[in-house]
């Protein structure tokens, strides 16, 4: 110990001197032995932790402190951080953070969190404990709080800390909050946040999310933090949240996560986004991510969907639109109330209406297919066979207004020749009706070939085994 003093006071007295270019390398072999003595220091036999932490660690403090220099206290500590084991910090964490602050105000303390981070994260959390979150957050609020640092130097702290926080202790989401509490005051301090800093809170936020998934949900600050990011950023954090939903096969449980995932996605569908097909598509699989056990909230959810989408319905209608109505189909089968069936087949009649005018055809295959489902399921309900009819009126009155392509007008009306063949659960009135609309709508082909066809697939309507069976 006497032998590192006096080499180090020599260090020191030829910093504060204006050193020729001759002594510059002398100063750094003097530097290489004051770090030399440390490592001695760190293998000498018989030393223990509990030898460090009561001798040994408070002889280096007060020597470091005395040494008075910033530059030789920052690189005396670095040194201690350095060569002695983690179990010897996790014991004295507390006493050398506490001898850090002692020093000269000049000495940058927040490079001995973020070293100390770093290593300790690295263990186990049985092995580090959670006195060590406490220590660190401790200190990491005195730094914000005392040091003037720079916002962005705050920032580089806070995304250390998150790190060894969200390594260690990842069921802990109340830890990970206060982080990002404490990172929203350090970014409100700030009329203009900086290019440097909005990256480094970019960087912040993803971590969290890699490292909690669709926890983050249940952070109150974590979506307070994405309001702070430019638009672009906003655009990509948002996809990486959709990206998560999709590849984690977890479900958005309740109205209240619904909510908060539509809004920290909310950037892209915003009208200025511009979203690549692939990006569509995946934003038109959220919907069958909604899994609420109450089929009137599930409603609820999915009209909040579709209001959340239909800021921009040109962008959406033939991705995400489609979707929606299914979603209301699969709802009606487990609606064992009236209204509520009625309401989301209501619901999908007119999302699909919408659809229609942009796409006839796609919207003539929904109604086909949810007159499918209304027959699957049976009519127990008086009105579902008047939904059945309504379904299937409304797909004809489509295929003889709105569809314009010979070849199109085939394909659609063997379609609804099909679905009119498998309603074996229909009354003979609605079914009646049904054929003579179907059985002229073959005469409206173009080609006298397609008539003739169409006319021989509509035979088989009349000779499905429960039609024969009734007859």
């Amino acid at each position: 110990m006497k032998n590192l003093f006096e080499m180090n006071r020599l260090w020191v007295r030829m910093l504060h001197k204006n050193i020729k270019e001759a002594m510059q390398q002398e100063a750094k072999e003097l530097d290489m032995l004051v770090g030399e003595n440390i490592v001695r220091l760190s293998s000498l036999e018989g030393l223990t932790p509990d030898s460090y932490k009561s001798s040994l660690l408070p002889l280096l403090l007060s020597f470091t402190r005395s040494s008075k220099h910033p530059l030789s206290q920052q690189y005396l500590i670095d040194c201690i951080i350095k060569v002695f084991p983690d179990d010897y910090h996790l014991g004295t964490l507390e006493k050398l953070l506490e001898g850090c602050i002692a020093l000269d105000k000049d000495v940058d303390v927040k490079l001995f969190l973020m070293e100390l981070m770093e290593r300790l994260g690295n263990c186990s959390e049985g092995v580090v404990g959670r006195e060590a979150f406490e220590v660190f957050g401790k200190y990491v609020k005195w730094v914000i709080e005392e040091k003037g640092e720079k916002t962005v130097k705050l920032l580089e702290l806070n995304a250390r800390f998150m790190l060894f926080t969200v390594k260690l202790y990842p069921s802990e989401v109340g830890y990970v909050d206060s982080i990002l509490e404490s990172t929203e005051t350090i970014i409100k301090k700030e009329s203009e946040v900086e290019v440097d800093c909005l990256d480094l809170l970019m960087n912040l936020l993803v971590i969290t999310l890699e490292a909690l998934s669709l926890s983050v949900l249940e952070l109150t600050h974590y979506s307070l933090l994405v309001k702070c990011l430019p638009f672009r950023l906003q655009t990509n954090l948002s996809q990486r949240i959709l990206l998560v939903l999709i590849n984690s096969n977890q479900t958005l449980t309740s109205l209240d996560k619904l909510g908060i995932f539509m809004e920290l996605i909310s950037s892209l569908t915003e009208p200025k986004s511009k979203l690549e097909i692939n990006l569509q598509l995946s934003i038109a699989k959220l919907i069958h991510f909604i899994c609420i056990e109450e089929p009137e909230k599930e409603l609820l959810a999915i009209a909040k969907f579709k209001q959340e989408f239909s800021k921009d319905p040109n962008k959406f209608i033939l991705t995400v639109f489609p979707g929606l109505v299914w979603a209301l189909y699969k709802l009606s089968a487990k609606c064992k109330d009236s209204t509520l069936y009625l309401k989301a087949h209501e619901f999908a009649f007119q999302i699909i209406g919408e659809l229609a005018l942009v796409n006839p055809e796609a919207a003539i295959k929904l109604l086909l297919n949810g007159a499918l489902v209304l027959n699957e399921h049976g009519f127990e309900l008086n009105e579902a066979e008047a939904l059945f009819m309504q379904y299937v009126d409304k797909a004809i009155s489509l295929f003889h207004d709105e569809l314009i392509d010979s070849n199109v007008k085939y394909r659609v009306l063997i379609l609804i020749i099909g679905t009119v063949e498998r309603a074996n659960s229909l009354s003979d009135t609605f079914f009646e009706q049904l054929t003579k609309k179907v059985v002229g709508s073959c005469t409206r082909l173009l080609r006298k070939q397609d008539q003739c066809k169409a006319i021989l697939w509509c035979s088989h309507i009349f000779a499905t085994p429960s039609r024969v069976i009734k007859k």
